[in-house]
């Protein structure tokens, strides 16, 4: 299951643009996974036995997201370190942009990352 730097991007790019809204609780911001179904940048690559309601509230730059993406990034410290930073940069568009400005965001991404 594990998925290359170009696999994470498109289907995180794919997902964002068609969900067009943010995974948000009012209470406590963004969510990996929000109560009406919606899913962040990084949530959206999480499956069931992945995703644990108790990540909520964290970055995909602590410990316990980290090992718990291991099945998509692997476990190769370069690809994975690479893949790691694209997540935070794709969690950064979805937590910190409005779904308007996710195309051109998500193009810089692209562009920085030399995704073809």
């Amino acid at each position: 299951m594990t998925m290359s730097v170009r696999e994470i991007f498109y289907k995180v790019e794919k997902h964002l643009l068609k969900q067009n809204k943010k995974s948000v609780d009012f209470g406590s911001g963004c969510m990996y996974r929000s109560n009406g179904g919606l899913s962040c940048a990084v949530g959206c690559l999480m499956t069931d036995d992945i995703y644990d309601s108790s990540f909520e509230g964290d970055s995909v730059r602590d410990s316990s997201i980290m090992d718990a993406l291991t099945p998509i990034v692997g476990v190769n410290e370069d690809k994975r370190v690479l893949k790691l930073y694209l997540l935070r940069e794709l969690q950064v568009v979805h937590d910190e942009s409005q779904p308007t400005c996710w195309a051109s965001n998500l193009a810089k991404i692209k562009h920085d990352f030399d995704i073809s």
